[in-house]
């Protein structure tokens, strides 16, 4: 690499979520002695009704995700106010920037591609299982192409980028570095510990269709289950946007929350946890003993770890696409709570017969290169900033 001053890489976070699947490449990037900023910018919180002038950002949150990053040693940019998030980062004088996702209502408009004038990298934050008639637009919007880089988690993710007109040479099939935890076991908690992780979305984005969510069906079988079974123990995280949902399309009455928060908030065995605490997933998927879940983004990274998965469906739901399908084919699935008391029967009984299968299926369906997707793409990157150091 060239003696002259190494620009950084910066990260720009707003969820934990998303910045956790980018942890890998950070530790990465830091290995090869290229170096780290992150800056933190409060989200458009787009569930809420905006202030007179179309803007709010949900300080309060982003406040506790900085907190959580300067006590994990990731040493991040002092916390400014969202206007300042794009000077922030040009400030820094970066030679790649990571956004946390391509949705421009999510952020402040400073942080737009065009605006920011800097080469945007981006992994993707979730696994994509829906099928693409319904998903499709996530592959065609404008900010993949304005890329610099798009970091895929496997074939059909790359096809899709294609489809949806990214050029080839930006396409990158790294693997997702969500996934690199997850390459060694990492064994589970003394106790049968089970995670409910609900969906948030009860609508369908195809028409006729209804969402995957089913929580509003199962909230109360759910509990049942939790209060006859003391000798386990429950992880209760939620889609960031879950609850959000049901208050705005009013889907249960404040009664009916009552009741939820009193029996929850009852129970010694269960933990909630969600993106308001900053809390992170990955000890509670080495904690984790198994999953119910009906949503798409863990449903890929959870069966990833060979673990019991039992997905409860809302009947009518969109489907899968092929990567969904094939998971969904060495899961177990349930017509809402139906086959919920089974399951937790079998993971108590720590009986899993389909472990061997469940494991090498999904496992064949994402791109591992050698070392992890985080040194990988963190290798891409240096490639990048010597290119651009060597360049007259």
């Amino acid at each position: 690499m060239s003696a002259q001053r190494t620009r950084p890489v910066v990260f720009v976070v707003q969820y934990l979520e998303t910045f956790e699947i980018v942890i890998p490449v950070v530790l990465g990037l830091r290995e090869l002695g290229v170096p780290v900023s992150i800056v933190v910018t409060a989200e458009r919180d787009i569930m809420r009704h905006y202030s007179e002038d179309g803007e709010w950002y949900d300080h309060e949150r982003v406040g506790i995700v900085w907190d959580w990053l300067q006590l994990n040693g990731f040493d991040p940019e002092p916390l400014l106010p969202a206007e300042r998030g794009g000077d922030q980062v040009r400030v820094l004088d970066p030679f790649a920037v990571f956004l946390p996702s391509p949705y421009e209502d999510q952020r402040h408009p400073s942080l737009d591609p065009a605006t920011l004038g800097l080469p945007i990298h981006y992994v993707d934050y979730g696994f994509h299982v829906d099928p693409e008639e319904a998903s499709g637009w996530q592959f065609y919007d404008e900010f993949f192409k304005d890329c610099r880089s798009v970091y895929v988690a496997n074939d059909y993710e790359a096809e899709c980028f294609h489809r949806g007109g990214v050029p080839e040479g930006i396409v990158v099939r790294s693997g997702s570095p969500a996934l690199d935890h997850w390459d060694e076991y990492s064994g589970r908690a003394p106790v049968p510990t089970v995670m409910w992780c609900p969906w948030w979305s009860t609508n369908g984005k195809m028409t006729g269709k209804a969402g995957y969510s089913t929580f509003l069906v199962t909230w109360r079988s759910m509990l049942a289950e939790f209060e006859a079974r003391p000798h386990m123990r429950f992880i209760f995280r939620p889609h960031p946007l879950l609850m959000e949902h049901m208050r705005a399309q009013r889907l249960w009455s404040e009664l009916d929350e009552q009741e939820f928060e009193q029996r929850m908030g009852a129970l010694p065995t269960v933990t909630v946890a969600n993106s308001f605490l900053a809390s992170s997933h990955i000890p509670q998927f080495e904690q984790a003993w198994a999953m119910v879940t009906d949503g798409v983004s863990y449903l890929g990274e959870f069966s990833y770890t060979g673990k019991p998965l039992l997905l409860t469906e809302a009947p009518g739901n969109m489907g899968w696409n092929p990567v969904g399908a094939a998971i969904r084919s060495v899961v177990e699935t349930s017509d809402y709570a139906e086959r919920v008391p089974d399951f937790l029967d079998r993971v108590a009984a720590d009986v899993d017969p389909d472990h061997e299968r469940r494991l090498e299926t999904v496992r064949s369906l994402y791109i591992r290169p050698p070392g992890g997707s985080g040194r990988a793409i963190a290798r891409h990157l240096r490639d990048i900033a010597v290119e651009g150091a060597d360049s007259p």
